[in-house]
């Protein structure tokens, strides 16, 4: 499925030291973010990450391009990355050995022996990465019951948003396949398989917020939901990278500080304890709405009876941010993690 596009503002374009610095910080805290099942894959995330710096492709693009509102790179740099490592296989395979590359390029190292030694090393990192795209649906059957043609299902849907975020949307539903003027589950005797029509539902009803996405799945005819869970990659912002428009509060005073990520998870589901926000970026979606609009998502809840509840967690490069981080948040009404990262830049 294509990837829906937004006005953006211009990319960042990180060239030199500048892009192994980011690649480094950036990858640094997504690890240490310990990402659970309900965001995006951390160690994907990181390894695709770390193929885009000069450590890896030495020097092959000569430039990489961030997203200001995420702080993330852009889809064409996660795309490429996946493309080439797809490719992996077929040009290592094509490129004579280490030693001869290595002989040749020592007689014509700025030539295509040269650049073919570049190439050996780059795709060579690659033929081992996970080369999952950006935009990624896993549904698996949880039960079914034949009789009332009933199929429960787990969906995981990774996307990298419009917004330049990466998310991963968890949603548990069933389906209620009679109901259906068209075919959404497929049953037998002792089986039961999701159809192209029911992903592109999940995907198309998929939006920026968790309880919206819970209410118009919910609102579908054949469908219940049980829960939604959207975890957040992003966004990340200082060393380099400003701070984007639209967080709560005033986040400036330390963009020039260090490097901050930060990790949403928002949920919407009938076993949550409470409803709840512990964002300091963004409000639950009834605080952002008219009186009115907000009004119709109240008797939704009570319709669904479903809670939502919204947090935050934060890595930083240095430690004297946080503190500035969790005064930040306390001046918002939120307490969150904030984690460090230790030592110093990682080396291979």
């Amino acid at each position: 499925m294509s990837e829906p596009r937004s006005e953006a503002p211009a990319d960042l374009v990180l060239q030199g030291d500048a892009q192994e610095h980011y690649v480094d910080l950036a990858s640094r805290a997504i690890e240490r973010g310990r990402l659970s099942e309900h965001y995006p894959p951390g160690k994907r995330l990181v390894a695709q990450l770390r193929a885009m710096g000069p450590l890896a492709h030495l020097g092959l693009y000569g430039e990489l391009r961030v997203d200001p509102r995420s702080g993330l790179p852009t889809y064409r740099e996660w795309t490429r990355v996946c493309a080439d490592a797809e490719l992996a296989p077929k040009v290592l395979a094509d490129l004579p050995s280490v030693d001869v590359l290595r002989a040749r390029a020592e007689q014509q190292p700025a030539g295509i022996h040269g650049k073919q030694l570049l190439k050996q090393h780059y795709y060579s990192q690659l033929a081992g990465i996970d080369r999952t795209p950006p935009s990624n649906m896993i549904v698996r059957l949880r039960k079914v019951d034949t009789q009332a043609r009933r199929a429960w299902f787990h969906v995981v849907l990774d996307k990298l948003d419009a917004s330049g975020l990466f998310v991963r949307f968890s949603i548990d539903l069933s389906q209620q396949a009679s109901l259906w003027s068209r075919t959404m589950v497929e049953l037998d005797e002792d089986a039961a398989r999701e159809t192209e029509e029911l992903r592109t539902i999940i995907y198309r009803m998929s939006s920026l917020d968790a309880e919206l996405t819970f209410v118009r799945l919910a609102d579908t005819e054949g469908l219940t939901v049980e829960r939604v869970f959207k975890g957040t990659v992003g966004p990340l912002f200082g060393a380099g990278i400003p701070v984007p428009a639209g967080l709560r509060g005033d986040w400036s005073g330390m963009e020039e500080r260090g490097l901050v990520a930060s990790f949403g998870m928002d949920m919407a589901a009938n076993d949550v304890a409470r409803d709840g926000d512990n964002d300091p970026f963004e409000e639950v979606l009834t605080e952002r709405l008219p009186p009115d609009q907000a009004q119709a998502y109240l008797e939704a809840r009570r319709r669904f009876d479903y809670r939502v509840f919204k947090d935050r967690k934060f890595v930083v490069s240095d430690r004297a941010l946080v503190p500035l981080v969790q005064g930040q948040c306390s001046a918002l009404g939120t307490r969150n993690v904030v984690y460090a990262l230790r030592g110093g830049r990682r080396r291979r």
